[in-house]
């Protein structure tokens, strides 16, 4: 039985109806970076997207660069405006509002507008980039300011160091303030209401690489209204918390701004979610942004009520279990050439991390499913033939007669139920969260092995999996309240280093309306670090010494206050990160 076409139909699939891919418009001048910093973004090799540096003004923008390696993102390419090409911008402008009055999976999503990082005597912006931003705004496109080679920067204020001080050595934190600081001062002018710019660096030598990169999809992923979703709780909820929690689970985020004027359809609840998922499944760096999507998406759905689940009822367990592995793996949009996380041996790994649940509830396995054991010579069958995650057999030597009867038997109202597919969805999460952060160490495009999966497994093993079982075992009521926490919390545990944080300057907010003094509102809050604010995850591997800023590690995305009107943004003021 193929549980994708049954009757317990993918809840992300049904999402992605509306927008199965991203889509995205790179611009930029050629040699700012922009083939390596789709690489990293996108987990792909720079030879399968042919962004030519070199050639200004000379793409065919409406080409539409896909890549077998991440199947989730569009990508097309505008080149950049130095030329000072007039028929280069016309055929930008007339691509932008053409694409905008198409079906929602057919517009631009957002566009990063990539310019190196402003060094001495450098020019910011050409006149296209600037029509760009306005066109943009016009038609409601969240636009990203994307200061590439940052680390550049950095070098240059290591030279007029030395050139000032001969033989004088400076700290690697005192340089990192002094580019910091040069940086905002350069980037006031490029300050717009409402718009957004990010620093980053795509050279792996610069240990705050992963960091800048991992800032931009966070920021693109806020440019999108991820600030209206709910915010991963890292923490026990207290008593009057839960209940909260559970009533965000199902908001819609905000509508993207412009998508419901004149130009194009209206856009549906659906299809702006859509584009949210559709982003989190295509980046390749945010961690977090997967966690959360996951748990939105199965909370939609097939992970509410798991004790008395209508959905569930009449489906054997294994059709359950399948269909809750095969929905998260969706989010995580692994490029897996070996097939290495479908394989058996994978799906036996996560069971055995649960199968302790079952122990003591034998007299609760049904009966029925000895019959079925026989006949199928103590192997499960094939029930997903037909979809990526294909799952041939589970040997009995591997996850025990006890799993495989239990897995053969029809899904009952119970708390044991709850609790083993609770810890199910628990364990896998937490096993991809661990693959990722390990992939995040190697250069793209970053694939999977069983010999990663087997470590990965190991690791959360010793580390998180008893800490779940007991907490399902001994919660037998309202454990759907508890699997955010348990995600989040043993997540957090299992991330051995922190990571670095932004080595900030005292917070700027500047009105945005007063020109070219404008509008700098510093993306982290070292005064309050705590407030409303999401965690980055990087690889370990970086040297802490060089972090500064807030001392837990955290990135901290201000976010807005809402006024009586339920806007969340503020207008008028530019952020820079």
């Amino acid at each position: 039985m193929d549980p994708s076409t049954s009757e317990l139909p993918s809840t992300v699939d049904e999402t992605l109806s509306a927008c199965p891919r991203f889509r995205i418009l790179l611009a930029g001048n050629s040699g700012v970076g922009k083939s390596s910093l789709v690489s990293k973004i996108f987990n792909i090799d720079p030879k399968d997207i042919d962004i030519v540096d070199g050639h200004p003004g000379r793409a065919d923008i409406t080409y539409a660069y896909t890549s077998d390696k991440n199947p989730r993102f569009v990508l097309h390419d505008s080149r950049g405006f130095e030329s000072g090409s007039i028929d280069n911008w016309v055929t930008v402008k007339n691509f932008l509002c053409e694409q905008n009055a198409k079906d929602l999976s057919e517009r631009v999503h957002v566009i990063w507008l990539c310019i190196e990082s402003p060094r001495q005597g450098s020019r910011l912006l050409q006149k296209g980039d600037e029509n760009l931003v306005e066109l943009a705004n016009s038609l409601g496109i969240p636009v990203v300011m994307v200061c590439t080679k940052y680390d550049m920067l950095l070098h240059e204020q290591s030279f007029l160091h030395s050139k000032k001080n001969p033989g004088k050595h400076i700290d690697v934190v005192d340089l990192e303030r002094m580019a910091e600081s040069c940086f905002h001062d350069r980037v006031k002018d490029l300050a717009r209401p409402g718009s957004v710019i990010v620093k980053v660096s795509t050279d792996q030598d610069y240990p705050r690489s992963a960091e800048t990169l991992n800032n931009l999809t966070v920021v693109t992923s806020q440019c999108l209204g991820a600030t209206d979703l709910p915010l991963p709780q890292t923490a026990s909820p207290g008593p009057n918390e839960e209940k909260s929690l559970s009533s965000k689970q199902g908001q819609a985020p905000r509508p993207l701004p412009g998508q419901e004027g004149e130009r194009g359809s209206p856009v549906t609840s659906l299809a702006k979610e859509s584009v949210l998922v559709a982003w989190a499944a295509a980046q390749q760096r945010d961690a977090r942004q997967k966690v959360d999507v996951s748990i939105r998406e199965g909370f939609k759905k097939y992970w509410s009520h798991l004790a008395k689940s209508a959905f569930f009822q009449g489906h054997a367990m294994h059709q359950c279990v399948l269909r809750l592995h095969d929905d998260i793996l969706r989010v995580w949009n692994f490029y897996d050439p070996e097939k290495a996380r479908t394989l058996k041996e994978f799906f036996e790994l996560i069971l055995q991390l649960v199968a302790p649940i079952l122990e003591g509830h034998e007299d609760e396995v049904d009966n029925g499913a000895a019959d079925l054991l026989t006949k199928a010579g103590s192997a499960l069958p094939s029930v997903a033939a037909a979809v990526p995650h294909a799952i041939p057999f589970l040997a009995v030597a591997a996850v025990g007669a006890l799993t495989i009867k239990y897995l053969f038997g029809i899904y009952r109202q119970a708390s044991l139920s709850a609790q083993y597919l609770s810890a199910y969805i628990i364990g896998l999460t937490c096993v991809l969260h661990g693959l990722f952060m390990k992939t995040l160490e190697l250069e793209p495009p970053r694939t999977l092995s069983k010999e990663l999966i087997a470590g990965v497994v190991k690791d959360y093993k010793g580390i998180s999996a008893w800490r779940v079982v007991e907490a399902t075992r001994t919660s037998p009521f309202n454990i759907e309240g508890k699997i955010r926490e348990l995600i989040y919390s043993n997540i957090e545990r299992a991330t051995f280093e922190p990571p670095q944080s932004f080595i900030n300057d005292p917070q700027q907010v500047i009105d945005a309306s007063k020109g070219a003094e404008a509008g700098v509102v510093l993306a982290s809050d070292p005064v309050n670090p705590n407030e409303n604010a999401p965690t980055v995850d990087k690889p370990s591997g970086k040297s802490p010494e060089l972090a500064g800023g807030t001392s837990d590690g955290k990135v901290h995305m201000k976010r807005k206050k809402r006024n009586n009107k339920g806007d969340e943004h503020e207008s008028g003021k530019c952020i820079i990160v």
